[in-house]
Order: C-alpha cells, then structure tokens, then sequence
C-alpha cells in the first residue's frame, strides 16, 4: 500500500517522503527494497531522487543483487553528475563490499565532469582494491577522465591505496 501510493503521488518531494517511510517501516525486506527503488527511479527531480538514494546508500542493503540493481539503475538516472556522484560516494562509505564498489565505479563511467568522477574513484574503499572485479572497473572508469590534472589525482591516490 506504501509503495503504490509512492508510485502514484505526483510530487517528487511528498514522492520521497512517502518512499523513505517504507526504507524505515521494511528497512530488510529486499522485495520491498527492490519495489521502492525502482518507483524511485520516477522521481523527476534529482536532488529529491539523490536524497533518497544517499538514505538507501547508507541502510546495509545493497548486499542483496537485485536490491543493488534497481539502486544502480535508479542512480543511473540522474542526470546531475553533482547528485550522482554523492550518491555513488555515500555508496562507497557504506562499504558494503566488493559488488557494490564494483557497481558504483560501473555508473561513475556515466559522469561527464571528470571532477566529480575523480571524486567517486578516490572514494573507493582501499580493501575493495584487493578485488580484480572491483580493479577492472576502477581501470575502466579511470580511463574515462579526460582532464590530466583529474587523472593524475586519481592515479596518485591508487598508488597510495592500493593494498
């Protein structure tokens, strides 16, 4: 019922709200988790979308596979790199292993400002390096900034991280 009328409400701001009463009411439950991620996938509005996904972020769920890939699918839809990138940053601080740095570095590769991609890439737990999955897509993204200054930061940084 939660979920349906957060689908169904208009505003993007009364849309969070609604949303981030079933991330308290079901915090475990990851078909709900699942459910309201994709309906926040439907808030227009970036700053509201990027709240609520910061909130999610920061719950241990991100574990569960389809919980993360309706996370990263409704991330993906911000078109703001700004809310984007704190959101992928937030991600990173929950720490939550290997799949979600992983994940998080996948969608830092659609981020146009090469400063806030180097901000999600040196956000990356230094333990999750340790995983080759979790490299390729830190290698990956890395190449996608085109600024030397940027790509010179994030490279210093992984010299210094790496485990």
């Amino acid at each position: 019922m939660l979920l349906d009328a957060g689908r169904r409400i208009a505003s993007d701001g009364d849309k969070r709200t609604t949303l981030a009463a079933g991330l308290d009411r079901f915090p475990r439950d990851p078909q709900v988790l699942e459910a309201m991620l994709q309906a926040a996938g439907t808030i227009a509005s970036d700053g509201d979308r990027a709240s609520l996904l910061r909130r999610t972020a920061h719950r241990d769920v991100l574990r569960d596979g389809r919980v993360r890939d309706a996370f990263f699918h409704a991330v993906e839809r911000i078109a703001s790199d700004g809310d984007k990138s704190s959101v992928l940053m937030a991600a990173m601080r929950a720490d939550q292993g290997a799949a979600v740095a992983a994940g998080a570095l996948r969608t830092a590769r659609t981020i146009a400002s090469d400063g806030d991609k180097a901000r999600v890439l040196t956000s990356t737990p230094p333990a999750a390096l340790r995983d080759a999955q979790v490299r390729t897509s830190f290698t990956a993204a890395m190449r996608t900034i085109a600024s030397d200054g940027d790509r010179s930061r994030v490279a210093t940084w992984l010299a210094r991280s790496l485990p």
